[in-house]
């Protein structure tokens, strides 16, 4: 009997563009990381708008479709550093547009509507820098301008991320 392909753990991010990474990647290096700390690839850095967790390979083409939304440019400041319980390094914005609360909500509802998982708690956005990072001053650090083109189907395997589709600013 032929075994069930393995689950894929999805999500959907907004990517920031080369300047706003490059921005991220410099106040990364900038802090002063505890030995334990885990910090976050440059090239993973993201703002999740929703996280859909294990998925059948099957069911792919399903997620696919409920995640292809159309998308907009968004711009963000992100300003206010962070540390949440446990260690977690944040950088998140003090004001959220309309435009992204919006999007985050119509992502949702599509996801729900193809009885999809979907994480449900309050949407916080935010870009993970680092973990594990407990002691950690993140006082000082100077906003980063956030500009994206649109959102990503991702996909997580042993802690990197891969884009599966795009879904562009139109």
């Amino acid at each position: 009997m032929p075994l069930d392909p393995p689950a894929l753990r999805l999500f959907v991010a907004l990517w920031p563009c080369a300047r706003s990474r490059a921005a991220l990647a410099e106040r990364q290096r900038g802090l002063h990381w505890p030995a334990a700390a885990r910090r976050v690839a440059a090239a993973d850095l993201h703002l999740t708008l929703a996280f859909i967790g294990a998925v059948p390979a099957g069911r792919l083409d399903a997620v696919r479709s409920a995640t292809t939304l159309p998308s907009f440019d968004v711009a963000l400041v992100l300003d206010r550093f962070e540390l949440w319980n446990g260690g977690t390094v944040v950088l998140r914005p003090s004001t959220v547009p309309d435009v992204l609360i919006d999007l985050q909500a119509r992502l949702v509802a599509s996801l729900q509507a193809a009885a999809l998982p979907c994480d449900r708690r309050p949407f916080v956005p935010h870009v993970t820098l680092g973990r594990k990072a407990k002691g950690l001053d993140c006082v000082g650090v100077a906003p980063v301008c956030w500009r994206s083109t649109g959102q990503v189907l991702a996909r997580s395997v042993g802690g990197r991320y891969s884009a599966v589709a795009r879904s562009l600013a139109g």
